[in-house]
């Protein structure tokens, strides 16, 4: 919380019903304005180890006195954790996606690399703020295939940036001004295969985080949950605003 904003926040994860272990790992620190998702790759303990160093090193952060800070100290952290995974992986493939939220003042900043997704819904409507980095992406970007189709592809799996995957980490972001009213989700790709954006979009808007995050957690375990699933949902407001829906 700051001097400006209230967050209300809720996280849920599950391996799903096809995985036996969790890979993914999540972080919510609203006293700072820190939230994250990582989806780790590389196979039972390499992946959630992947995850878990992602995580860890985003938790170990200062509170921070400005946006460019916050946001710095988060590239650092990230690339160093990129550092590391490539100096110790025991195989070819370990690394974690991740999608970070930051709130500092009045306004947002969002950074990722992979297929984990941060969504936003409130007075200005809503959008999926991120994209995701993937071959099917890239594909339908191109024209190639067309986003009905990409959700079914064989290919939607190869994602082409993640923390711990190439020798510099590529990190993507995008920022905004925050409004009252503002909803956020930041998920696995083990949500999205299995929700549409359009279900998500009623949701968020329909439900406090707590109720949203089981309702999306819910969605996906009933239509087989074939992977991990993670859902970190937080709602924000001016603290003179009126309470948030019931």
């Amino acid at each position: 919380m700051t001097d400006l904003w209230s967050v209300e926040c809720a996280g849920v994860s599950h391996p799903g019903h096809v995985r036996l272990n969790n890979e993914d790992a999540w972080l919510a620190r609203p006293e700072t304005g820190l939230f994250a998702v990582a989806d780790g790759m590389g196979g039972h303990r390499d992946g959630e180890v992947a995850s878990r160093m992602v995580i860890d090193a985003l938790a170990a952060l200062p509170p921070s006195p400005d946006a460019r800070t916050m946001r710095d100290r988060v590239e650092t952290a990230l690339a160093d954790v990129n550092r590391n995974l490539r100096a110790t992986a025991r195989q070819d493939i370990c690394g974690s996606t991740v999608v970070v939220l930051l709130l500092c003042g009045r306004h947002f900043a969002v950074l990722w690399a992979g297929d984990s997704r941060a969504y936003r819904a409130g007075p200005d409507g809503f959008a999926r703020v991120t994209r995701d980095h993937s071959l099917v992406q890239e594909l339908v970007e191109s024209g190639t295939l067309s986003p009905e189709a990409a959700r079914h592809d064989r290919q939607s799996n190869q994602i082409t940036r993640a923390v711990g995957a190439a020798p510099e980490l590529m990190l993507e972001g995008t920022q905004g001004e925050l409004q009252p009213g503002d909803v956020f989700l930041l998920c696995s790709d083990g949500l999205t295969r299995h929700v549409e954006d359009a279900e998500i979009r009623g949701v968020l808007e329909g439900m406090r985080p707590q109720a949203a995050a089981d309702q999306m957690l819910a969605l996906t375990l009933a239509r087989g949950a074939v992977d991990n699933v993670t859902a970190v949902v937080l709602g924000v407001r001016l603290l003179d605003d009126a309470p948030a829906r019931p």
